[in-house]
């Protein structure tokens, strides 16, 4: 593993930490886990709680994070990547939920005003942080741990935005 890679996942680690701490602090969810996946240049934070998991992805080559919330099986993450065997999606953006759902406020209009800080590291905060803020508005049901919002979604892939 390169020490950019090592910073970069350290980086993101910390960032999601701190931008999404109040699910493990308020909602009771997991600690993150922060997990490497070489073979495709991401790493993932995740979240964990009974029924559903907040997933931080990052994909090191092109620099661009994504939140999904996952569906878990028996606790657990599914194999499959969006849509399981039996047709039901189980791996989705935010915002592509919230979304189906009606939502259409999916402002991320979080401004972080810190010159010390690299450009990509402040890109990345105002972009978890915004999505934090979509889930305490529009997403108290996933903090609560409830699955419902999957049933507003198709596993057609014209359903995603």
């Amino acid at each position: 593993m390169t020490k950019e890679i090592q910073l970069s996942k350290q980086l993101f680690f910390d960032e999601c930490k701190n931008s999404l701490g109040f699910l493990t602090n308020e909602y009771g969810f997991s600690a993150p886990e922060a997990i490497l996946h070489k073979e495709v240049a991401l790493f993932d934070t995740i979240f964990y709680k009974r029924k559903v998991a907040v997933e931080c992805t990052y994909d090191i080559r092109d620099k661009m994070p994504s939140l999904y919330i996952v569906k878990l099986e028996a606790g657990k993450k599914p194999d499959c990547y969006r849509v399981n065997k039996k047709g039901e999606v189980v791996r989705e953006y935010l915002t592509a939920l919230l979304m189906a759902r009606g939502v259409r406020d999916l402002k991320l209009d979080i401004q972080i005003n810190d010159q010390n800080l690299p450009q990509q590291q402040i890109d990345l905060r105002e972009y978890l942080l915004g999505n934090a803020k979509l889930l305490r508005l529009y997403g108290k049901d996933i903090l609560n741990d409830s699955t419902d919002i999957f049933n507003y979604i198709s596993p057609d892939k014209g359903d995603r935005f």
